[in-house]
C-alpha cells in the first residue's frame, strides 16, 4: 500500500503536519497526537493519534475524515489505500455509529521497531483509555493481526473481521470504559 519512498515520507509529513494544525487552532481540540522521542537527537520511538468526543462543541465524535477524495502519493497503490481506509471507516460507523455518548477512537499507533518491547506503545494506548474510563465512554481501533494481542491485553475485543484484500484481515475492536 505505502512502499518506503521519499514521497510517501513527504505525503505523511504533510498529513500529520495539516491535521496538527487543524487542532491547534480549534478551540476545544478533538484529536490528541502524542509522541514519545529517544536519544539526543529526538528520534520517534512511538506516536498515537487518538479521536475523542467533544459533544459541548457540537465536533465530530468519531474522527471522520473530510469528504474530499484523498489525493495519495504517487509511489502508492491508490485503489487499495482507498479500499483500506474506506472500509476502516465504514466499519467504525457501522460498529459505532449508534453510540449517542460518543467514544474515543485510536486513529493511529506506531512503534519504531527499534523500541518495540519496552511498552512504549502501551503507554500511549493507556493514554487514551485512561482519558475514555474518566469520561465513561467506549474506545473504538481497527487492528491489524500484530496490534491485536497488544489491545486484547488492555480489554478490547474483536467485534468484527474484514478482509481488506485475500488473506489480509483487519479487525474492528471495542473496550467498553
Amino acid at each position: 500500500m505505502f512502499p518506503i519512498t521519499d514521497d510517501v515520507r513527504s505525503w505523511w509529513v504533510d498529513q500529520f503536519r495539516r491535521d496538527i494544525e487543524q487542532a491547534r487552532d480549534a478551540s476545544n481540540p478533538s484529536t490528541a497526537f502524542l509522541k514519545v522521542t529517544a536519544g539526543e537527537e529526538g528520534t520517534v520511538a512511538a506516536f498515537a493519534k487518538w479521536w475523542y468526543p467533544a459533544p459541548s462543541e457540537g465536533l465530530p465524535l468519531d474522527g471522520e475524515k473530510s469528504q474530499t477524495k484523498t489525493v495519495w502519493p504517487p509511489s502508492s497503490d491508490a485503489d487499495l489505500c482507498e479500499r483500506f481506509f474506506s472500509l476502516m471507516d465504514s466499519e467504525k460507523k457501522r460498529v459505532m455509529g449508534g453510540r449517542k455518548e460518543g467514544y474515543f477512537y485510536l486513529d493511529m499507533l506506531g512503534t519504531h521497531p527499534q523500541f518495540n518491547g519496552r511498552g512504549i506503545g502501551s503507554r500511549l494506548l493507556r493514554w487514551g483509555l485512561d482519558r475514555a474510563d474518566e469520561k465513561g465512554v467506549p474506545t473504538f481501533l481497527a487492528s491489524t493481526p500484530a496490534g491485536r494481542p497488544l489491545y486484547e491485553k488492555y480489554g478490547f475485543e474483536a467485534v468484527e473481521e474484514y478482509e481488506v484484500i485475500p488473506g489480509y484481515f483487519q479487525a474492528s475492536m471495542v473496550r467498553e470504559a
